[in-house]
Order: structure tokens, then C-alpha cells, then sequence
């Protein structure tokens, strides 16, 4: 299977996101934020967060990171 890029990925609808990211990505952080969990996966060659509803299954949010972005909210680039 070809790897998607982060353009490709964002013209998915958000369904087909998370899909992507659940199947695909690895797991390489975590977050809270708020009433948020916020999970980081690797994708290929970037990064999406997950977003949860504190104490939820439910995602409300898919947002693809850059490296920069990354970096300056975990501290590091972290690597699944």
C-alpha cells in the first residue's frame, strides 16, 4: 500500500482520517489538554493527533502536525 502524504490526508473526509491513523500510524505520544486526551501517531513521514473527549471513545478531532509544531508541543520528535 502507498503511504499517503500529509497533503493526500488532508482531503480525506474525517472518517477516512481516523481510519487511516487507527490502521496505520503508530502511537508515539500522549497529552491532556483541558477536558482533551490527545494522542500522537506517526503517519509515514508526519504526524496526527488524535483528539478525545476526557474519559471518551469518541475522537472530535483529527489534526495533522508538522515537525516544528511537534516539537514545541512534546519537547522532543518522538519516534513509534
Amino acid at each position: 500500500m502507498q503511504t499517503l502524504t500529509q497533503t493526500q490526508f488532508k482531503l480525506l473526509t474525517k472518517t477516512e482520517q481516523v481510519v487511516s491513523v487507527l490502521k496505520n500510524g503508530k502511537q508515539c505520544g500522549q497529552r491532556s489538554l483541558n477536558e482533551y486526551s490527545v494522542k500522537l501517531f506517526l503517519l509515514g513521514e508526519f504526524y496526527v493527533e488524535l483528539w478525545y473527549a476526557a474519559g471518551g471513545r469518541e475522537i472530535e478531532k483529527v489534526k495533522p502536525l508538522s515537525v516544528r509544531t511537534v516539537k514545541k508541543l512534546y519537547g522532543m520528535l518522538p519516534r513509534a
